[in-house]
């Protein structure tokens, strides 16, 4: 699973969570359901895409570290403001080191965890 920090906001409809200034998911949340100021998303690398055809998901900018064929998937590495993330595909296709993809979190698929004491606190989907 991927991990990394972020702070909570008062959002428009809710809160958001904010990892950097580029990456923020707004939830249809109360913000007392959040009560701490910074907590640890997880997201799994098979929720995290290349395409978005639905146009629903969360947009950002990633640069490759490493494309790794395993079998008939490719398991994409990359950073993101210093973020590392994993993206698993499944299809086989290469990626140069250094190229700048434009990728997307699904944020239904996020998992909200405690980050003084790194458990499992809420899923901030439906």
């Amino acid at each position: 699973m991927n991990l990394f920090p972020c702070e909570v906001e008062n959002g428009n409809n809710g809160c958001r969570l904010r990892a950097s200034p580029e990456l923020a998911f707004d939830l249809a949340m109360n913000r007392e359901r959040l009560p701490l100021e910074r907590y640890l998303l997880g997201i799994r690398p098979h929720h995290l895409f290349l395409a978005d055809p639905d146009n629903r998901m969360t947009l950002f900018q990633a640069t490759v570290e490493l494309a790794e064929v395993v079998g008939s998937n490719t398991e994409l590495h990359f950073t993101h403001n210093g973020m590392r993330l994993t993206l698993l595909m499944q299809q086989v296709e290469q990626f140069p080191v250094g190229k700048e993809v434009t990728s997307y979190i699904d944020p239904n698929h996020l998992y909200i965890f405690d980050s003084l004491q790194s458990y499992y606190f809420l899923g901030a989907g439906g």
